[in-house]
């Protein structure tokens, strides 16, 4: 993944954290009864999300091996996912506006009965060459794969 999500996953960071702040603020003003030591968690909170955004992007890693795609990700429970080409349905690449400004894309692969595992393979703010890469080299390997019906 690019040095570029890392940015973006802190940028998110930093705006959640914001948000929290806001809200402790708001609270502490509109209770009067909030102790003024509650508002020493907001720099906690910033330097805890800033963390967990670093953490996530060291973590996340994606492998095209065989007939098989592999994805791993996660900061505190990794997740790994493992995609048979011979099930994959359909893959699709879109890029938002930031998603653009940033050079990324996303790239989402549907399976058959993927849908019943509850996760799905979707990779987030690869950079474009390499997300229309891979797009195209699954595509080709999915076609190539036979399926049987087990």
């Amino acid at each position: 993944f690019p040095r570029a999500a890392l940015a973006r996953g802190r940028r998110r960071a930093v705006r959640w954290a914001t948000v929290f702040a806001l809200a402790l603020i708001a609270a502490w003003l509109w209770a009067g009864a909030l102790p003024g030591q509650a508002l020493l968690v907001i720099p906690v909170f910033y330097i805890w999300l800033w963390l967990i955004a670093g953490w996530s992007y060291r973590r996340r890693a994606f492998a095209v091996a065989g007939q098989c795609l592999i994805l791993r990700e996660g900061w505190w429970k990794i997740r790994t996912t493992y995609v048979l080409m011979e099930k994959v349905q359909s893959v699709n690449l879109a890029a938002g506006v930031f998603d653009r400004r940033w050079g990324h894309a996303h790239l989402s692969v549907d399976t058959a009965g993927g849908g019943s595992t509850g996760h799905s393979f979707a990779l987030h703010w690869l950079a474009s060459d390499t997300a229309r890469a891979l797009q195209e080299d699954i595509v080709a390997r999915a076609a190539r794969a036979r399926f049987y019906w087990s």
